[in-house]
């Protein structure tokens, strides 16, 4: 948010709901960035409000906390919603979850999506990723080496980690990158995926006069 706009949403007394996305209703084991988040931008709306207040947004640990994450930066794919990439063609409508899924279920359809994108590329959605992994290097490329790094040590904590990848060896590390090419691929897609679904709902939300207001993090590691 620029400067300008940062102001004029301190302009006057505004009234809004605490409701993180993942108390949303839904079919996955938490509320995403779906159907229901668009039905709860309405409601608040409607009953007059002009503030969405959310918790941190960030990728969770195994407690689920949004405020003990990774990063800073990086979206949490457990709300990315597999109706939008129904809708987007990433996904066949048999996919379309009418029962509640589990996270490891969403990873599988989040892989297939991936699997889907690279058979069969679609031009408007590569040429927004493609500027997406420009746009966001600074942070994104040492997010992705990090969690691909983190599931191939079995997510042990990172001074368990071989010590040539542990102190950040530039050696060890560019073999790294070689050698967990498609996972950092993937994860990159992912983050896409996460940033164009939130991007959507926050345009939706600003059209209709509500402000996300969000949190930040405070155990990042």
């Amino acid at each position: 948010m620029s400067q300008k706009q940062y102001e004029g949403s301190l302009d006057r007394r505004r009234a809004g709901i605490l409701l993180h996305i993942t108390s949303l209703p839904g079919p996955a084991a938490c509320g995403d960035l779906g159907a229901d988040a668009y039905r709860f931008v309405e409601f608040i709306q409607q009953a007059g409000f002009t503030v969405w207040q959310i918790l941190p947004v960030g990728p969770t640990q195994s407690d689920g906390s949004p405020y003990q994450s990774s990063s800073m930066h990086a979206g949490n794919p457990r709300l990315i919603s597999i109706g939008e990439l129904v809708d987007q063609a990433l996904l066949p409508a048999a996919k379309m979850p009418h029962e509640r899924i589990s996270d490891s279920h969403k990873t599988q359809l989040l892989h297939q999506a991936w699997q889907t994108f690279q058979s069969n590329p679609q031009r408007e959605i590569q040429a927004e990723l493609d500027r997406f992994i420009t746009e966001n290097t600074s942070w994104l490329e040492n997010y992705t080496l990090f969690r691909a790094l983190r599931e191939e040590n079995n997510l042990q904590c990172w001074w368990e980690w071989p010590a040539s990848i542990r102190d950040r060896d530039a050696a060890a590390l560019e073999q790294a990158k070689r050698r967990l090419s498609l996972s950092l691929d993937y994860i990159r897609f992912e983050q896409f995926i996460f940033f164009r679904q939130w991007m959507k709902l926050k345009r939706y939300a600003n059209q209709r006069g509500i402000q996300l207001f969000g949190d930040m993090p405070i155990f990042v590691a």
